[in-house]
C-alpha cells in the first residue's frame, strides 16, 4: 500500500472548495501577480520543449493550465482530480477553450500502471502542502515522470508573517497546510529523489488574511487584492520578491534524474 503522507484534508473539504467556481473560457489571463511570475518561470524552463509533450497536473480541479499549455504549447494533457465538482470543472474549461485533454476522476495514490513513466512535464500547484509529510506525495508524483521529466511544484508560503497572520485569521485552515519554509519544500523534494533546478518565492504577499468571507473586512480585502494584481502587476518581478523574501507562494522546479545519472 502506498503510504499516502498523512493527508490533512478530505474529499469533502475539496467539493465544497469547488463549488461556486467559475467555468467558461480562458487562457490564463495572467490577472495577478502569482499566475505571471508562475507564466513566466515556468515559460523560461520549457521553451525547448515541443508540442506533443505529455503535460499530467495533480489536483487539476477548475485548472487554467491545462488549456494554457494544450493552447499556447500544443502540449498533450491530462489532469487528475478526486473531486468530482472539481473534475467536471476541469473538462468543461478544456471543452469551452475548444481544446481536449484526459481529465481523470482518480485518487493519485491509486493510480493505473499506464501513468508510471509517462510524462515529460507534471504540475502540482497547491496540493503537497495538504500532507503532512510531502516527500511521499512527491516520490508518487516523480514516478509518473520520464527520466529527464520536469516537475513544477507551488505551495502557498506559510511562514514568517504571512503564515502568522493566517493563522490568526483562520486557524482552520492554517492546520490544513504544512508550513514549512522554502528550504523545507527543497528538502522534500531531494528526499523524493529529485533534482533541483530552481526554488523561489513568487507572487506578493496578500498577508495571509484571506478574508473575503468576512462582512465588514471582505469589500476591504478585495480592494487590497486587485490593487497587488492591478497596480503593481506589472511594477514587482519575480527576481525582488525572491530576493526580499515577500511572496505569497513557493516554486521548486525539480527534474526526475535519468537512468544514467542515477547509475553514475
Amino acid at each position: 500500500m502506498i503510504d499516502q503522507g498523512r493527508p490533512l484534508t478530505d474529499r469533502q473539504y475539496w467539493e465544497e472548495y469547488y463549488q461556486g467556481k467559475a467555468t467558461g473560457k480562458k487562457l490564463l489571463k495572467c490577472h495577478g501577480i502569482l499566475d505571471r511570475h508562475l507564466k513566466e518561470l515556468l515559460g523560461e524552463c520549457l521553451t525547448d520543449r515541443g508540442p506533443g509533450q505529455r503535460l499530467l497536473e495533480f489536483g487539476c480541479g477548475n485548472s487554467n493550465w491545462l488549456p494554457y499549455f494544450a493552447g499556447n504549447f500544443g502540449f498533450r494533457v491530462s489532469g487528475i482530480d478526486y473531486s468530482e465538482k472539481g473534475f467536471e470543472l476541469a473538462k468543461e474549461k478544456l471543452l469551452s477553450c475548444g481544446l481536449s485533454g484526459d481529465i481523470h476522476l482518480l485518487d493519485f495514490f491509486t493510480l493505473p500502471t499506464g501513468f508510471t513513466g509517462s510524462f515529460d512535464v507534471v504540475l502540482s500547484f497547491g496540493v503537497v502542502e495538504h500532507f503532512q509529510n510531502p516527500s511521499q506525495v512527491l516520490r508518487m508524483f516523480a514516478e509518473t515522470l520520464k527520466p529527464g521529466g520536469f516537475l513544477a511544484t507551488m505551495v502557498p508560503k506559510m511562514t514568517g508573517l504571512q503564515g502568522r497572520m493566517r493563522h490568526w485569521s483562520h486557524p482552520e485552515s492554517y492546520r490544513k497546510h504544512c508550513a514549512l519554509p522554502l528550504s523545507g519544500y527543497v528538502g522534500e523534494h531531494k528526499r523524493a529523489g529529485l533534482e533541483i533546478i530552481s526554488a523561489r518565492e513568487i507572487g506578493l504577499t496578500t498577508l495571509g488574511l484571506n478574508l473575503r468571507d468576512r462582512s465588514i473586512l471582505g469589500p476591504l480585502y478585495g480592494a487590497y487584492i486587485k490593487l497587488l494584481n492591478r497596480g503593481f502587476k506589472g511594477l514587482v518581478s519575480h527576481n525582488l520578491v525572491h530576493k526580499w523574501g515577500v511572496g505569497s507562494g513557493f516554486l521548486i522546479m525539480a527534474t526526475k534524474k535519468s537512468i544514467q545519472e542515477k547509475e553514475g
